[in-house]
């Protein structure tokens, strides 16, 4: 429910250490080891929401078969 909001906070403190990194080091390496951290949070945030997503249309579908309304794929199918 709330991964935007927790990734917006994480990100926003890893950006701020890197930027710390980068000046106190000198090199590039802090800024790429935070953005490798930021993709993987992103990409796991996003495959969580569409698990979440795929389980409740399942339930949606389970739940129209069960009091027998049809479920309409596609409009132009009959």
């Amino acid at each position: 429910v709330w991964l935007c909001s927790r990734n917006d906070s994480i990100v926003n403190l890893a950006i701020i250490l890197a930027a710390i990194g980068v000046l106190g080091s000198g090199t590039r390496w802090p800024d790429l080891i935070v953005a490798a951290v930021v993709s993987v949070l992103a990409l796991t945030s996003a495959r969580a929401v569409i698990r979440q997503a795929r389980n409740e249309i399942a339930g949606a579908n389970r739940a129209t078969k069960a009091i027998g309304i049809p479920i309409a794929v596609n409009p132009t199918d009959p």
